[in-house]
């Protein structure tokens, strides 16, 4: 974590003994959760993106870059989607008393049990317009079919090979039976 104070016009005086500060956070925490109507039982793996978010925080004044930079996280599977804890600085350009810029987007990244990798995207801008500074996401309504879930793009079928045949392998008793001499 880090934590930040800043006082504007202030000075150190003959006088000033004590100085009273009240440190606040300079990183904050989202709750992202992806919730599934139907097939969450056919992901193995997720990952996820946010974009728009500041590459950095002015400690002088609480103030967020205006550089955006996407972050990237693995999440968690739950019997209802997914779910990731993910830290940041917050919204770009973003000062106590301003509300966040749009152009937000959610990124969510599948791989199915059967090997298939399925990509989502989503708007957040108007959740991070109102939760700049840590809050909860949320994308819902997400649907794996279970034609995304088959495990491959034809069905195998092995037609039956006949009889058995019995081959004799000739193996001799001892290490030169096996082996032959060049001259």
């Amino acid at each position: 974590m880090l934590y930040g104070c800043h006082r504007d016009n202030f000075r150190i005086g003959a006088d000033t003994r004590t100085l009273h500060v009240e440190l606040q956070p300079m990183v904050f925490s989202y709750l992202i959760r992806y919730e599934f109507l139907s097939g969450i039982e056919h992901v193995a793996q997720a990952r996820g993106t946010l974009s728009g978010i500041a590459d950095g925080v002015m400690l002088h004044n609480a103030h967020t870059s205006s550089t955006p930079v996407s972050l990237l996280y693995d999440a968690d599977l739950t019997p209802w989607g997914v779910q990731a804890v993910v830290r940041s600085f917050g919204c770009c350009n973003f000062e106590p008393t301003t509300s966040a810029p749009r152009g937000h987007t959610l990124g969510l990244v599948l791989k199915l049990k059967n090997g298939k990798v399925k990509k989502l995207d989503f708007d957040v801008s108007f959740q991070l317009r109102y939760q700049p500074r840590g809050g909860v996401i949320t994308a819902d309504s997400i649907v794996i079919t279970d034609g995304e879930a088959v495990c491959g793009e034809f069905e195998v079928d092995v037609e039956d090979r006949g009889d058995y045949e019995d081959i004799l392998l000739p193996i001799g008793n001892n290490r030169r039976d096996n082996v032959s001499s060049i001259n």
